[in-house]
This record gives structure tokens, C-alpha cells and sequence, in this order.
């Protein structure tokens, strides 16, 4: 999982350093905007992943997952949590 993880934080600190060199006013104002969605995009994309883990191995407590989710994700202890929970195998 980290594999999958790390190239992305690295490429949005990358794009996030990059949006602030401008030198001489070589970034344009619409290039900065898209790098301001691009980057938004991806951390929606983040806060979002345990929720579509749980999803795709039909987790039988999706429902909690994506509450505890989307009520205490944004403390990043709930999001932990709720990463933790959408890959912990889901025995009947």
C-alpha cells in the first residue's frame, strides 16, 4: 500500500512547490488553477480511499466505514481508523 501512497504525496508536494516558482510570471494564472484542482482532486481522491476500499471487498460495515469516514475523517486519527477497518478481513 505504501507503494501506491508515497509516489502520489510525492507528486503533489512536487506540483505544490512548483506552483509557487514563478518566476518572472512564467506560470500563468489558468496553469495555477488547474494545479490547484489537480492537487484537490487527489486529496478528495485520499480522504476517499477507505471508503472505496470497503466498496470493492464488499465489507459488510460500509455503511460505519464511510460515516466514521465522512464525520471523523478530516481528524486524520478517524481517517486512519477508518482505512484500518475498510482492509481488516471481513469474516462472517
Amino acid at each position: 500500500m505504501k507503494e501506491k501512497i508515497l509516489p502520489i504525496i510525492g507528486a503533489a508536494i512536487l506540483l505544490i512547490v512548483a506552483a509557487n516558482i514563478d518566476v518572472l510570471g512564467v506560470l500563468g494564472k489558468v496553469w495555477k488553477v488547474g494545479l490547484v484542482l489537480a492537487v484537490a482532486g487527489g486529496l478528495l481522491w485520499l480522504f476517499l480511499l477507505p471508503i472505496t476500499i470497503a466498496s470493492r471487498r464488499r465489507h459488510r460495515n460500509l455503511l460505519g466505514i464511510t460515516l466514521l469516514n465522512l464525520l471523523l475523517g478530516w481528524t486524520g486519527i478517524g481517517w486512519v481508523m477508518a482505512l484500518i477497518w475498510s482492509v481488516h478481513v471481513d469474516r462472517p
